[in-house]
């Protein structure tokens, strides 16, 4: 299957993050259900990866990956990396006027990727 374990959205930016445990699968999702090019970059090696991916009509994807060993400071380096590039994506300059805004961002991210993460956990299905 390569649907994501959970999507989140960013409520102020209205942007959606779709999650994912397994690399191939969310590179299988992104190129045989939505039916774009590969994702260039991805390492196997990685315990999370953030993937800002914009694709040829100019829409931006943002993938979470999160591998099953990845402990809460990988959690939150990677959507510390989701902030900037929703905040840039979004025209909001990421810089030290603009702080609070990063700050609450980052804080609602990891909330919201625990839960899909507790809800994929509890559901059996790691």
């Amino acid at each position: 299957m390569s649907e994501p374990i959970g999507v989140f959205e960013i409520g102020i930016f209205n942007t959606q993050v779709a999650v994912f445990d397994s690399l191939k699968k969310l590179q299988k999702h992104h190129t045989k259900t939505l039916g774009f090019s590969a994702i260039e970059g991805l390492n196997p090696a990685s315990y999370g990866m953030c993937i800002k991916e914009t694709v040829d009509d100019g829409t931006v994807y943002f993938y979470l990956y999160i591998g099953k060993d990845a402990n809460q400071y990988t959690r939150i380096h990677e959507c510390s990396h989701l902030v900037d590039w929703v905040m840039d994506n979004c025209g909001v300059p990421v810089d030290v006027h603009n702080t609070e805004i990063r700050a609450y961002m980052l804080a609602e991210c990891c909330q919201l990727l625990d839960e899909v993460l507790q809800d994929h956990w509890e559901g059996g299905q790691q």
